[in-house]
């Protein structure tokens, strides 16, 4: 089954691949990650596995039967360290790129070289079908007939329809030449000519080791005799005994290495080259003929030769999964994934996968609980909110990172790898929608192309608008998603008003705060998601923790107790969305933040005019009243008075360099 077609696989774009790093750590990355999750996960050691781990990443599975299987044999290589190690240390690490050998031969471009690594590759796939063999006594009923299913009965069969190839290239090649003389040619006894070159060639070849001995003898230490097909025959030392090879007369140096010792010659070897080359010369030319044959007879093996190429990558795929799970440092478990539809998502002590392995990092993981029955019996809530304002960057709370490792664990179990967690149980998710700090655009894209069966994570929506846009965007989308979808969706927001949406929809709807709090002046980060809403923003103590002057915190807070002095109503969220505390503006400004957000993101094109009319006629009311709610704006202070502060110390920095 071709797992690139949108049928069977989750929908999982390059904005989605983007944002949660999986083959490019992004601009936007909050989260510290080192590494990508490719790099992360490739511990691959064929060409054909590095090149298929990349496909997987890029279309996870929605055939719960398929990703079983593969947990199969993950589960089965992890249970068995002796074959996974043989595996992944041995026998992978010396197969050669099966699909590249194979499409030379496809076009005529192979060699006889090509053939024997062809043929290494079909004698080391036999131990390899040993190996997996073997496993039968140590595993269940279950998860043998998924290793045979998925690769047992796929290698035995490329075993047995190469078993002809391998007889014709035992045949065929000169595997004694190979091994004197480190090149392929075909044996001599196929052909009269050929044989009778050879004979010549073995008389060169028993001249050249008695010069050999005697330059050894000459020396007083060891001499090797050694030929090619551009210089011919030449002696080699080491370099120890380079001086002793200097005493002797006639010795011409050709090169000298650290590794390699040093390479000489005489004028008795440039005698017997002028006749060894011309034979080699003759060799080739005489075998050109058969050697077309026996490649365009391996040919035909094509077939077998790239099915074996997609057995392997799967295998050796496999394989890096199990080095993944057994080299953590803390633990990795198979997931329990339910069919699509069911509507749940239970991870318990979630880790993000490359977070959690930079240098002295302690994790501290989360639970992610959406979907599913409540202790009463209800549906529990699909749609979790989570705020915690801070300032410096958008994920000193850890939001980024809670939401992203989520969405991860769910990746890994749908390729079929263990996760990161003490236990995950979740749904099959037909696609992976994020925007984190993006173009508006990627709403858009949300909410047109996500089912109920999908997952989004949105982080800071709303953030570089101003507080009208952002509100009215983030609450009309927040809706959308909840009324019309009501997917899995992990929402971080700084605006905290957003979690009234929470008593609107109290059995889709849940709010959380990532737990902080301010000691002795100073700001602690507990990393831990809480129920409920964060109840204050920490821009002071974040802005403290940076550095900034004691005269900008000052007049920070002075404004701040002076708006909040002013202000002592309702919550932003109750003003637009309850009239009765606002009167009639609020009433007109929730329609019209709603009615704005979608007509921004282009979510109804057809309504397009009717919502600019709207539009226009809210702005008047609107604009009449903007000046009773400036106080809105509360947290934007914050970010004034950072950015002026930046925006003087960059004028200033460039007037004492231009001085």
């Amino acid at each position: 089954m071709n797992s690139n077609n949108e049928d069977f696989s989750m929908h999982f774009d390059s904005t989605a691949q983007q944002a949660l790093d999986i083959f490019s750590i992004g601009i936007e990355n909050h989260c510290g990650a080192s590494i990508t999750l490719h790099e992360h996960l490739n511990r691959c050691r064929s060409s054909s596995g590095k090149r298929l781990i990349r496909d997987w990443l890029c279309h996870p599975l929605l055939s719960l039967p398929q990703i079983e299987q593969r947990l199969d044999v993950v589960e089965a290589l992890c249970s068995n360290p002796a074959v996974r190690q043989s595996l992944h240390e041995n026998m992978l690490r010396r197969l050669p790129d099966i699909g590249l050998l194979a499409r030379k031969l496809e076009q005529g471009k192979a060699t006889l070289s090509d053939c024997y690594r062809l043929y290494q590759m079909v004698i080391l796939i036999r131990r390899i079908d040993s190996l997996l063999s073997s496993m039968q006594t140590c595993v269940n009923e279950r998860i043998w007939l998924s290793i045979n299913e998925l690769i047992l009965v796929k290698i035995q069969q490329s075993v047995i329809e190469l078993r002809r190839f391998a007889q014709l290239i035992e045949n065929t090649l000169d595997f004694y030449y190979f091994e004197q003389n480190g090149q392929h040619r075909i044996q001599p006894n196929i052909d009269p000519k050929l044989k009778e070159i050879s004979a010549k060639i073995d008389v060169m070849n028993e001249e050249a080791q008695n010069f050999r001995k005697k330059m050894a003898d000459n020396a007083k230490c060891e001499v090797k005799l050694e030929s090619n097909s551009e210089l011919g025959f030449f002696l080699r030392v080491t370099l120890k005994s380079e001086g002793s090879l200097r005493s002797v007369n006639g010795v011409r140096v050709i090169d000298s290495t650290k590794g390699g010792g040093v390479r000489f010659s005489t004028s008795k070897l440039d005698q017997l080259n002028t006749q060894y080359l011309e034979l080699l010369l003759s060799y080739e030319s005489s075998q050109q003929e058969l050697t077309k044959i026996v490649i365009t007879t391996c040919a035909g093996y094509v077939p077998a030769f790239k099915s074996l190429d997609g057995c392997i990558g799967f295998l050796d795929v496999l394989t890096a999964f199990s080095i993944v799970t057994a080299s953590s440092a803390t633990p990795y478990v198979r997931p329990k994934i339910l069919e699509k539809g069911m509507g749940v998502l239970d991870l318990r002590k979630c880790r993000h996968p490359t977070v959690e392995r930079l240098p002295n990092m302690h994790f501290i993981p989360n639970d992610v609980q959406l979907g599913g029955r409540n202790n009463d019996g209800q549906n529990s809530a699909c749609f979790m909110i989570l705020t915690g304002r801070t300032f410096k960057g958008a994920n000193m709370g850890g939001k980024s990172t809670y939401l992203k490792a989520a969405a991860l664990t769910i990746l890994l179990g749908q390729i079929g790898c263990f996760v990161p967690c003490e236990m995950a149980s979740f749904s099959i998710v037909d696609g992976i929608f994020t925007r984190f700090m993006a173009e508006m655009m990627d709403c858009a894209t949300i909410l047109e192309r996500a089912t109920p069966n999908s997952l989004i994570l949105i982080d800071e929506l709303g953030r570089g608008t101003s507080t009208y846009d952002g509100f009215g965007l983030a609450w009309a989308i927040s809706e959308d998603i909840i009324c019309r979808l009501n997917c899995f969706t992990l929402f971080a927001t700084h605006f905290h008003e957003i979690s009234e949406l929470e008593k609107r929809y109290p059995e889709k709807v849940k709010n959380c705060r990532m737990d902080t709090f301010v000691e002795d002046g100073k700001l602690v980060i507990l990393f831990q998601i809480m129920p409920g809403v964060a109840q204050k923003s920490f821009g002071l103590s974040i802005a403290q923790i940076v550095g900034f002057s004691s005269e900008i915190l000052n007049d920070a807070e002075n404004i701040l107790t002076e708006l909040e002095e002013k202000d002592s109503s309702k919550s932003i969220g109750m003003r637009f969305t309850n009239p009765r505390m606002a009167g009639g503006i609020g009433q007109e400004l929730g329609k019209f933040t709603k009615a704005y957000g979608f007509y921004r993101i282009g979510l109804a094109p057809n309504e397009q005019k009717a919502w600019k009319g709207f539009f226009y006629g809210c702005w008047k009311p609107i604009r009449e009243q903007a000046r009773h709610w400036w106080m809105w704006a509360l947290p934007g202070t914050i970010y004034y008075l950072v950015y002026d502060y930046a925006k003087k110390e960059h004028e200033r920095w460039r007037r004492e360099k231009n001085h």
